[in-house]
């Protein structure tokens, strides 16, 4: 049995982009926790697996497609939700992407598809949740946003990525501000490099990964569970008294101003 403070048995999730990568992981995690969960993503062909994987533990797991980039899609992922799970009361903003190009080359429009999806997208996924849990009662909840540690520290080729992170990390902190005398808690989620389908290149690029992992003070990579696993603790008893927070997980990447030297 779990520990009463993670423990989300009797409780349901919305997880925005949660049929791969770190969104997955994010709902495999909260699944464990017995939380009920719904995913999201813009097509539906991966998820029957997915969901006979979340039921393994004993919780109901659905699906809705939407692409949260798209208002309409925004509204009516959270209706579908509330219309499954009428106690849902978590509400974990993963849905984000990657667009860049060379900034001398960057587009508006690729500008504006990066906020669309990784800003507007959660601030408009948020607003509906909210609304709908008012309409319920006055209980409050809980919403996840998802930062970046490019929020606290840049990287090259990645303007637009890092400004819409780095916007999460502005808008978790004005959020909390609001909506906490409503009974929210509001954090953010800033994961620096984890194992996912998106970093798969660095097993053909072994050096590469020797050099990322030794830039962390904890000298590895980190795991998505790892990240799943902070999201249990900010929805669960344990984190009730957080709120406004960029929680990093980067196994002390941010921490120090210059990664140590290669040898030799």
């Amino acid at each position: 049995m779990s520990h009463p403070s993670f423990d989300l048995r009797g409780r349901a999730a919305l997880i925005t982009g949660s049929t791969y990568g770190l969104g997955w992981g994010l709902a495999r995690a909260l699944a464990r926790a017995g939380c009920d969960v719904m995913l999201n993503g813009r097509r539906p062909d991966p998820v029957p697996p997915l969901l006979a994987e979340l039921r393994g533990y004993d919780v109901a797991a659905e699906f809705v497609a939407g692409d949260m980039s798209q208002p309409a899609d925004n509204a009516a992922v959270v209706a579908a939700t509330f219309a499954r799970f009428p106690q849902v009361d978590i509400l974990v903003c993963n849905a984000g992407s990657f667009f860049d190009t060379d900034f001398l080359e960057m587009t508006a429009a690729r500008f504006d598809q990066t906020f669309a999806l990784n800003v507007r997208g959660q601030f408009l996924t948020t607003q509906a949740f909210v609304q709908a849990c008012r309409q319920r009662d006055e209980q409050g909840g809980r919403v996840i946003l998802m930062a970046s540690a490019n929020a606290l520290q840049s990287e090259g080729g990645s303007v637009a990525y890092d400004a819409s992170k780095g916007a999460i990390a502005a808008m978790t902190r004005a959020l909390a501000i609001d909506l906490g005398p409503l009974g929210f808690t509001v954090n953010a989620l800033a994961p620096g490099l984890i194992d996912t389908p998106l970093t798969s290149w660095l097993a053909q690029r072994p050096a590469a990964r020797a050099h990322y992992e030794q830039a962390a003070p904890l000298r590895r990579i980190g795991q998505i569970d790892e990240v799943g696993e902070a999201a249990v603790y900010l929805a669960g008893a344990a984190g009730r008294y957080v709120t406004g927070q960029l929680l990093v997980i980067d196994g002390g990447l941010t921490a120090q101003q210059i990664p140590p030297a290669p040898e030799g």
